[in-house]
């Protein structure tokens, strides 16, 4: 039947079906009773709408790789200089939707969109007078705001989400390139992902996405490992990546050194970049004699507050991105924040 019908089984997904036999009798020419049996073949058709949606937004990210293709050429940088400027968006929660009245501010996809290329744009015209001779732009720390369509998280807490999560991930793929693309205007980028407790799984996906989106661009680097904690060293400078959700602050200290001691070896400047507090703190753990130190650096958030958020107390006050530049000798010789207004 689905032959003779030419039913596209990429289509459609044949959900039950039954099959009938029966007999007929009837006299012939002959006056004899003949017999025929008779069949019927009947199915009941699902469309495959998740796996269409699918293919699609696999059709359109391929579609856009081989438009982009086209400019990934080799770009020269006429600027010599030695410094390292990082540009830090952590829980930007994309997806996330939130009402004023209920956590004091309207937020949506399209407004964090917008939102995240304002600040991309104000941290980037901070050096317009200054060469860089890299940016390091660590993305993920809870880039989207769920894990899956069932609007959760990692560990399974429901979240006030934009229920159509194709759109939420194809979106955020555009905003990832179109933030990359910004930055390799200025000097050549290291992109680090970070794992989140929101996303943990989904921003492995997207880092896969851009990894293949940049892998014939030598200006950009995508650090896609699946490990949580990612370390960057820049000539005497030694930072730590992670989300701050999993371990306590103060054993970061103790991480760094145990994990890369080649790296703390060849470093004096040492610090860590978290985020999921959504709230601004800096702290020195394991102070020598001599004065040095780790510091750890808990950033802010760009997100709006949802109900949960809110209610608990955990809000960036004010919402804001920061940007470091580094000297390679004397660790963060400048600070810049941009702030939602």
């Amino acid at each position: 039947m689905v032959e003779f019908c030419q039913i596209d089984l990429k289509t459609w997904m044949v959900e039950r079906w039954v099959c009938n036999k029966w007999e007929v009798g009837a006299k012939d020419s002959n006056k004899k009773i003949k017999v025929t049996p008779l069949f019927q073949v009947k199915a009941w058709l699902i469309r495959r709408v998740h796996e269409i949606r699918a293919r699609d937004a696999i059709a359109t990210l391929l579609l856009d790789a081989k438009k982009h293709s086209l400019k990934s050429l080799p770009k020269k940088y006429k600027n010599k200089s030695s410094g390292l400027y990082e540009i830090d968006m952590p829980d930007i929660h994309l997806g996330r939707q939130t009402w004023e009245e209920e956590s004091g501010e309207n937020s949506d996809l399209k407004i964090m969109v917008g939102l995240v290329k304002v600040a991309m744009t104000d941290l980037l015209s901070r050096i317009e007078n200054t060469s860089v001779s890299r940016i390091l732009f660590p993305i993920g720390n809870d880039f989207f705001n769920v894990n899956d369509k069932r609007e959760e998280t990692i560990h399974g807490t429901r979240q006030q989400e934009d229920q159509r999560w194709q759109k939420t991930f194809r979106e955020g793929r555009k905003l990832l390139v179109t933030l990359v693309d910004m930055c390799v205007e200025v000097a050549p980028v290291d992109v680090l992902v970070i794992p989140g407790n929101h996303d943990e799984e989904r921003i492995f996906y997207m880092g896969d996405a851009l990894d293949c989106w940049y892998h014939n661009n030598k200006n950009v680097s995508i650090d896609n490992r699946a490990v949580k904690r990612k370390y960057y060293q820049f000539e005497k400078n030694l930072i730590g990546f992670t989300h701050g959700y999993y371990e306590k602050p103060e054993k970061l200290a103790y991480l760094m050194p145990s994990e890369v001691p080649a790296l703390w070896a060849k470093t004096i400047n040492r610090e860590w970049h978290l985020g999921d507090k959504h709230q601004k703190k800096d702290t020195v753990y394991y102070k020598t004699t001599d004065g040095n130190g780790i510091m750890v650096r808990i950033l802010r958030s760009l997100a709006a507050p949802d109900a949960w958020t809110f209610d608990k107390g955990f809000i960036s006050s004010p919402r804001a991105a920061e940007a470091f530049m580094w000297h390679p000798e004397n660790g963060v010789s400048g600070q810049f924040t941009h702030v939602v207004k």
